[in-house]
């Protein structure tokens, strides 16, 4: 994405064609992407708690397309963000507590997405087995601030 850009900024001001620019460019980024950037991320249903694969290239809805609506944020653990739906389906079940990290809203409806960012907010893998140890490290962090 970066080089599409350039190309763009490049070809419009060497010669103002700003929109042959951006052709070239799209054409370019096309031509010469292989493979779809991908990250794991956990997924939190009424009754499951699944691994997806999702898209993970530059300004990918995927945490939206998931949930199917606007999204907002209900929980974080350092790079670790769970996001649920911004008005969540009373008809949905709450989810039981069990199945979450300790101090989360006891009031949370699915479905949720569970993913981890790394330092420059780039999304990277959050697997089933990452989402086991939060639920049981968030766990021991509160029974310890309960001792």
């Amino acid at each position: 994405m970066r080089l599409s850009y350039s190309c763009i900024y490049n070809a419009s001001n060497a010669n103002g064609a700003a929109i042959a620019g951006f052709v070239w460019a799209v054409r370019f980024s096309f031509r010469h992407t292989k493979q779809m950037a991908t990250v794991q991320a956990v997924v939190i249903l009424d009754t499951t708690i699944e691994e997806r694969t999702c898209d993970a290239s530059h300004m990918s809805p995927y945490v939206s397309d998931i949930i199917g609506q606007s999204v907002t944020f209900v929980g974080a653990w350092g790079p670790v963000s769970m996001l649920g739906p911004l008005v969540p389906d009373p008809r949905r079940p709450l989810i039981s507590p069990d199945r979450l990290p300790a101090g989360c809203d006891p009031g949370l409806r699915a479905p949720l997405v569970v993913t981890r960012l790394n330092e420059e907010f780039v999304p990277v893998d959050f697997t089933l087995k990452d989402y086991e140890e939060l639920v049981r490290s968030s766990e021991a962090d509160d029974s310890a601030k309960v001792q």
